[in-house]
């Protein structure tokens, strides 16, 4: 787990989805100081830098705990009004989940006034609306484990099964 990506999405979310982030911190305010982090992550968590606010740093400790990443994932149902905001939201608990930074995604107001989440490339590159296609392409590959293990447990079965039955 990466301390750092925890609080770079809570500073996300604080620009970003600002009611979500509100509700959060509000839900974190509730939880004891000791319940919110894992151990020993408060001393690096208050070495990430001055930066960000202690709103974004209390959220960012939220979040390192199970209740905090499941209640953001419900919150994000109720304060997300968009298919293409959810996809964002999505894709960086991916990212966090993966022990990595946040990726360089901002809700961006349209022609038509509608607010929508755009990436905007690392290399200087035209702004994209974040399409499902796009929000695919940009997701952390799983584990190889995690993705494979029915596969693996199933044949670990066989195997253990053939090996039993050549013994007689």
């Amino acid at each position: 787990m990466n301390a750092n990506a925890y609080y770079q999405f809570a500073a996300w979310l604080q620009k970003n989805e600002p009611a979500l982030f509100g509700e959060l911190e509000r839900r974190a305010n509730m939880v004891p100081a000791e319940a919110r982090a894992l151990a020993g992550w408060t001393d690096i968590f208050s070495t990430v830098g001055s930066a960000l606010g202690s709103a974004a740093k209390n959220v960012g400790s939220f979040l390192t705990s199970e209740a905090g990443m499941a209640t953001v994932g419900g919150l994000a149902t109720v304060y997300l009004a968009s298919q293409s905001q959810k996809n964002a939201m999505n894709l960086q608990l991916a990212q966090v989940q993966a022990g990595q930074s946040p990726l360089p995604i901002q809700n961006t107001v349209t022609n038509g006034g509608q607010v929508s989440p755009y990436y905007y490339p690392p290399a200087g590159g035209m702004p994209q609306p974040l399409t499902t296609q796009l929000t695919n392409y940009l997701m952390p590959p799983q584990s190889f484990v995690k993705e494979y293990w029915p596969l693996l447990a199933g044949g670990g079965g066989l195997l253990l099964l053939f090996m039993l039955s050549s013994r007689k």
